[in-house]
């Protein structure tokens, strides 16, 4: 890779700078992000921080400092810039460190950030990318620091692109579009994000009126419409406009994070509910507004943003070029309303959805507070703390949604007055250490349907059971649970709900007969050495098995299982003779990275009616009987896979087990591999991720037996004792579409073998 070479091609050990140019649209965050994923191993600390038009020049290097710090600095909100500049110059003295600075749009951005980087002869890298010329000439200011400029793709390479995008080996070009494709490629001038969006629009539009003239009268007949716009603000136009009205409603909404900002899909799903963007019909709101989130993922509008090793999107982010283009709708139309918007635009005679981050001082939004009207507001979103907040919580009487989650220094005197006063709140998030216990008050909001406490120190949530409406209810080590939680008859999804005593097993028990559940986090707290009884073991494993079953429609709605063990005191292992999972599973999930069970539960696949897509299991050691009973799992299409030992004679997998498996991730404790890839193994595989040590890569067998068709994604990673082992990169072009990459997502080498360095 060129910038690798430019930053890494010698030993000098003078700071480097490279810049990365160009107009929006062409890559520069996606190369910036490639390049920072794939160096910072090499790195003592790293970083990666945006510092966009809107972003405040403080808020930014906040974010630097708690990246590179080795723990989170005392007193971090409360810093002023100069301390925050003298806090990092500490922080990086005497590191080498790799720090990438995406989207400076001014040159007073780049000094101050320079202040704060220390010029020292270690070897350390910074990355920035700009859309401006001067700015990159400023921040490249030595012999040694590099422009590098990116271009607009030539037009054969954008007509693959585009091919790649719309066909795949179901859905193959027409043979008379070859004329149209070119076309299109040149109206999007070698813009990737240009060419990604309009692939969107053809593929969706391919599906719905299944004629390729069709298709192209329609995107044609489109781009007279909107012929007096320019680039890329044309083929985002015409793409918004296919949209169907709720659609474009929840695209919109995407306008109060900032960004690149990774918005999580629960979190989105519940707010577009609570907003009404959902209509009631046949399927439930979280299904519906799952599709609603597919559906904009299709459009190449949003981009998805991956878990570790997952094949499901577990959230977004939405490109700045995009995000720019929802802004100025979204304030076209005073659907949402920023505190940039607040400080420089007319005054609004009403504010609908109120997104304040750190773009302003304190005081000014004081005095904008005092002055608005905040009784129409139906959602406020904040991003840090605001001191002005308190005094006016119970001005914002219509109040459908408060999202204080990423508000760290939030404390429990912050919400002490007022919260129950907002009788039409149906979504709270909250955020900080500070906040210890619910607000006293919660129990009086009747119409939440969304409490979501996982970023705070809330354990009790005994007042829950007063929320009737409560579909959602998320926290992270909830020991003191509801009493009642069986005449929570809304509630879909409940974590994590920590077992350790005999109330919280009853409680338990009545979260099985539950008819709506849909997701339950479960951490088993008991310790081995003097902890469950025969009887509590018992009912833990019978609760877990009637997960579902008391379905209204009959139909089991129970579907995703997330298990934890509590230290590295409490096993887990009575569940591999006893459990037999739901029919309905399909998602399990062993989410604690210190137990391990002695095999796979032997119910798992009693027969062929299991559901189970998705599975994360930890096993101590693998054996033929384990492999059998998750090769016989007939919907499985992703297995991640974490054993302590290797076992002594190499597993084959056989072209009859894993049918229908599409990502496969495998990780052993003590480095090893220990299985075979038999001819026409695991057919359908999609992605493959390897853990190993040196050495163990002889054992690695039969990789050339799976399925070239459908393979586009490897990734491994060598364990070494003190040996650097470069990347290398096996060069094959997949011929199947995977998932896009994000910015802030790292994106799986498509294809190629990454060797990294770990010191053993």
């Amino acid at each position: 890779m060129e910038v690798v070479d430019h930053l890494m091609g010698d030993k000098e050990q003078q700071l480097r700078v490279v810049s990365i140019h160009g107009f929006g649209g062409l890559g520069k965050t996606t190369l910036a992000n490639e390049v920072y994923h794939e160096l910072r191993g090499r790195f003592e600390c790293h970083a990666f921080v945006y510092a966009g038009r809107n972003q405040h020049i403080r808020t930014t290097l906040l974010e630097m400092l708690s990246q590179v710090s080795d723990g989170q600095p005392a007193g971090l909100e409360s810093m002023e810039e100069q301390q925050v500049i003298k806090q990092l110059r500490e922080s990086l003295e005497k590191k080498r460190y790799l720090i990438v600075i995406d989207d400076i749009c001014m040159p007073s951005v780049w000094k101050v950030i320079k202040c704060a980087l220390r010029d020292g002869m270690h070897g350390s890298k910074i990355i920035t990318t700009t859309r401006i010329h001067d700015v990159a000439k400023l921040c490249c200011n030595r012999p040694t620091d590099t422009i590098y400029p990116m271009g607009q793709l030539g037009e054969v390479d954008s007509k693959k692109l585009l091919s790649s995008r719309i066909f795949d080996l179901e859905r193959k070009p027409p043979s008379d579009s070859d004329g149209f494709l070119n076309d299109i490629s040149k109206i999007c001038d070698g813009v990737p994000l240009a060419i990604a969006v309009m692939a969107g629009l053809l593929s969706r539009k391919f599906l719905e009126l299944a004629d390729w003239k069709k298709v192209e009268e329609y995107v044609m007949s489109g781009l007279k419409q909107y012929s007096m716009l320019q680039g890329i603000r044309k083929i985002l136009y015409l793409s918004y406009s296919d949209l169907a009205l709720p659609l474009k409603t929840c695209l919109l909404y995407l306008s109060i994070f900032p960004k690149y900002y990774e918005i999580k899909k629960g979190r989105l799903i519940w707010r577009w509910s609570a907003e009404g963007f959902i209509p009631a019909g046949e399927a439930s709101a979280w299904k519906r507004g799952e599709s609603y989130f597919n559906a904009l993922i299709n459009t190449r509008l949003i981009q998805p943003v991956f878990g570790h090793n997952d094949d499901q999107p577990v959230g977004c982010t939405v490109h700045g070029v995009i995000l720019e283009f929802i802004a100025s709708l979204s304030s076209k139309e005073n659907f949402v309303t920023t505190d940039a918007e607040l400080v420089l635009a007319a005054p609004r005679d009403a504010i609908r959805r109120l997104s304040l981050s750190s773009n302003q001082d304190d005081d000014i939004l004081k005095s904008e507070a005092d002055s608005m009207n905040l009784y129409q507001v139906r959602s406020l979103t904040l991003f840090r703390i605001a001191k002005w907040m308190e005094p006016h919580l119970i001005d914002f009487q219509l109040l459908r949604v408060l999202d204080l989650e990423d508000v760290e220094g939030l404390k429990d005197e912050h919400l002490a007055a007022g919260l129950g006063r907002l009788f039409l709140l149906k979504y709270l998030g909250l955020g900080g250490e500070g906040v210890t216990v619910l607000p006293k008050d919660v129990d009086e909001l009747q119409h939440m349907e969304t409490l979501d406490v996982r970023r705070t120190s809330v354990k009790n949530l005994s007042a829950a059971n007063k929320l009737p409406k409560l579909a959602s209810l998320l926290a992270t080590d909830a020991n003191v649970l509801p009493a009642e939680v069986d005449k929570m008859h809304e509630l879909q999804e409940f974590s994590m709900v920590s077992i350790g005593d005999q109330n919280s097993l009853e409680c338990l028990a009545k979260l099985a007969k539950l008819k709506r559940l849909r997701t339950l986090g479960v951490k088993w707290c008991f310790a081995d050495d003097n902890g469950s009884t025969e009887a509590q073991r018992k009912s833990f494993v019978t609760s877990l098995g009637e997960l579902g079953l008391s379905s209204s429609s009959g139909i089991p709605t129970f579907e995703s299982l997330f298990l934890d063990a509590a230290g590295g005191t409490s096993s887990l292992d009575f569940l591999v003779k006893s459990w037999v999972p739901p029919r309905a599973l399909q998602k399990f999930m062993m989410t604690s990275p210190n137990c391990y069970l002695s095999g796979v539960p032997a119910n798992m696949a009693l027969d062929t009616s299991s559901s189970i897509t998705h599975l994360e299991i930890a096993i101590a050691q693998l054996g033929d009987e384990g492999l059998k009973v998750l090769g016989e799992l007939p919907l499985l299409v992703f297995l991640k896979l974490r054993c302590l030992l290797t076992t002594e004679n190499s597993l084959t997998i056989t072209a009859d087990k894993f049918r229908s498996l599409q990502v496969f991730s495998f990780e052993c404790q003590d480095g090893g591999l220990g299985f075979v890839f038999g001819e026409g193994a695991m057919a359908q595989l999609r992605k493959l991720r390897l853990y190993f040590k040196a050495g163990e890569e002889s054992r690695l067998q039969g990789v050339g037996h799976l399925s070239v068709s459908y393979l586009c994604q490897v990734h491994t990673t060598v364990y070494c004792a003190g040996v650097e082992i470069l990347p290398s990169r096996m060069q094959r072009k997949p011929s199947q579409n995977c998932y896009p990459t994000t910015p802030r997502n790292p994106p799986w080498k498509s294809p190629s073998i990454r060797n990294h360095r770990t010191e053993g």
